[in-house]
């Protein structure tokens, strides 16, 4: 019974790390978006994740050298669609 529990427990624990590494994955294709909308909303919530400690520090540092790339990005306009 207990050895049940503590499987639960550990697939729960793993099932939460993939999801957050998926989704800071979505979060980085977006930040390389070309709609720049799309890019501020990630950029967005990416600080907003580095602020609350969602990703912990060692999460975000992967990010930031991303994020100085960024700001050399070519935007597309709302008319170039």
């Amino acid at each position: 019974m207990v050895g049940l529990a503590f499987t639960v427990v550990v697939i729960d624990e793993l099932n939460q790390i993939r999801i957050e590494q998926q989704r800071k994955q979505e979060l980085i294709e977006q930040l390389y978006s070309p709609v720049r909308d799309i890019a501020v909303e990630a950029l967005r919530l990416v600080r907003k994740g580095a602020q609350s400690h969602f990703y912990g520090r060692s999460n975000f540092e992967t990010i930031s050298p991303d994020l100085e790339r960024i700001s050399t990005r070519k935007w597309c306009q709302s008319g170039d669609f």
